[in-house]
């Protein structure tokens, strides 16, 4: 009997069956695991890297799918949402994560030939556990985070802005100059640099990580040792680093707003340019926080036109480039943003522009026909209504529509036919004195200035009567009045 025939069935027919078993999951596994090429160019998503008719074969990647993007595309993929792949190999054109979108590779490996990119922006994410070997293409980041578990990070980094993070235990990190860098692979062996490191922005060494700087140099703006942001200076924390390891912080924890470049004076209507506000640690050292919206105020009044709330920049700093003021005065400015100490600028003039025209800013007078009215002021203006103080002494005409009416000076002591209206000042006042009773126009002109008018109101006198004795008639003509008694009046009756 052969002796692998026991049993109810042989040897070989287990182990047949055995290995049918094992081509079924190796070919459920090839067939899950595709490869798919980017062909791009699909009606209305022409880059869109989450519709299938831009990839061949049709389908959105998966996560056990290995993605290529060939040469020669007249349309390269571009993300904004959470998608997956494997491994990623860009053999032509570039990659672009916006804002809301991701890209998740596991394990997968990235593999980037010359002139491609893979490009960040604030908002978007790309994470892998594999490697990234070759030295040409590069990763762009101005925004966004970029988490990297894998052991060899050998593709060029182009980083203005956003967070790298290194995840895993005993990392190599690159030299170079990033935004934010974040260690996050707690446990032995440390992370190590492998070569100068400049951190432009925050560089945070979480819990249980630690760091060894070998023979090279590591600056930050900012240091954040297991959450807490240091004061500026080096830290040497054993916690932190291994022996002889150490980084130099420029600044410490963001506290305040300065300006640094405060605002000029100038004339209404024009804009005020660079006016520059910076995020600063208590010391004034100058912090690189991104992305902080910073409003600017007014001491009396508001701005016109322009734009008073804006994001910082990469460097902590905003600059305030198209604010207007219309109403001239003496004003300071003041820089405020939630969670920071507000600043507040030196004062600044903004100045009236050339006179343009006369104006009354006294109401209309009513009066009594032959007494003097109350003061009467005329205003030289700009164009913008603004007062004009720095314009030369100017000689006013005064004129009136009524022949019976004359101007008097301010004190009342002299008839005059004009004012000046000094170097300095912007006014001049006068009174009006009409013997007729009406409506008198009032013009008050200046050579090269627009004119002012204002109707004046002149009321008819009301005697006062007084002491009749006896009845007496007075006649004209065909009417008659009769009094009784002496008949006095207060002033002249015209």
């Amino acid at each position: 009997m052969n002796k692998y025939a026991t049993g109810p069935f042989s040897f070989w027919q287990k182990r047949q069956w055995a290995l049918m078993a094992l081509i079924t999951i190796l070919t459920t596994i090839t067939a899950d695991a595709a490869v798919k090429t980017w062909v791009g160019g699909a009606s209305g998503h022409q880059t869109d890297w989450n519709t299938a008719a831009n990839w061949s074969p049709s389908g959105v990647p998966g996560s056990a799918d290995d993605v290529t993007l060939p040469a020669g595309r007249a349309f390269y993929p571009s993300i904004a949402a959470a998608m997956v792949c494997h491994n990623l190999t860009l053999n032509g054109g570039s990659l672009v994560i916006n804002s809301g979108g991701s890209l998740a590779m596991g394990a997968g490996s990235l593999a980037t030939a010359s002139g491609t990119s893979i490009t960040i922006h604030s908002g978007g994410s790309l994470s892998m556990t594999g490697d990234a070997n070759n030295s040409v293409g590069s990763i762009i980041m101005d925004g966004g985070t970029f988490t990297f578990g894998g052991n060899n990070l050998n593709v060029p980094l182009n980083l203005t802005g956003g967070t790298v993070i290194f995840s895993s235990t005993g990392q190599r990190i690159p030299g170079g100059t990033y935004y934010n860098l974040e260690l996050s692979g707690p446990g032995s062996p440390p992370e190590k640099l492998g070569g100068d490191v400049t951190v432009l922005g925050n560089l945070a060494i979480d819990t249980g990580v630690h760091l060894n700087v070998t023979t090279h140099v590591i600056a930050a703006n900012t240091l954040t040792l297991g959450g807490v942001t240091q004061p500026a200076g080096t830290s040497s924390d054993p916690t932190y680093f291994t022996t002889g390891s150490s980084v130099t912080a420029s600044a410490g924890p963001p506290a305040k707003l300065a300006f640094t470049t405060g605002p000029a004076s100038t004339t209404v209507g024009a804009t005020l340019a660079n006016v520059v506000v910076q995020i600063q640690d208590a010391s004034g050292n100058n912090v690189a926080s991104n992305n902080v919206p910073i409003s600017v105020s007014l001491s009396t009044g508001s701005f016109t036109n322009g734009t008073t709330t804006t994001n910082t920049g990469l460097g902590g700093s905003v600059t305030f480039n198209n604010l207007v003021i219309n109403t001239a005065n003496s004003y300071t400015m003041t820089a405020s943003a939630s969670g920071f100490t507000s600043a507040t600028s030196s004062s600044f003039n903004i100045a009236a522009l050339a006179a343009s025209k006369l104006v009354f800013v006294s109401s209309p007078a009513t009066t009594i026909a032959g007494v003097a009215s109350s003061i009467i002021t005329v205003q030289r203006q700009d164009s913008l209504g603004n007062p004009n103080t720095n314009s030369a002494t100017i000689t006013v005409d005064l004129t009136t529509s009524s022949s019976g009416g004359n101007f008097l000076s301010a004190d009342g002591s002299a008839t005059i036919t004009s004012i000046n209206i000094p170097s300095g000042s912007s006014s001049a006042s006068f009174l009006y004195k009409d013997i007729a009773a009406g409506t008198p126009t009032i013009t008050n002109s200046a050579s090269g200035l627009l004119a002012a008018t204002q109707q004046e109101t002149v009321n008819m006198a009301t005697p006062t009567l007084s002491g009749v004795t006896a009845s007496q008639s007075i006649s004209y003509g065909t009417a008659s009045i009769t009094l009784n008694g002496m008949v006095g009046a207060a002033g002249p009756v015209y």
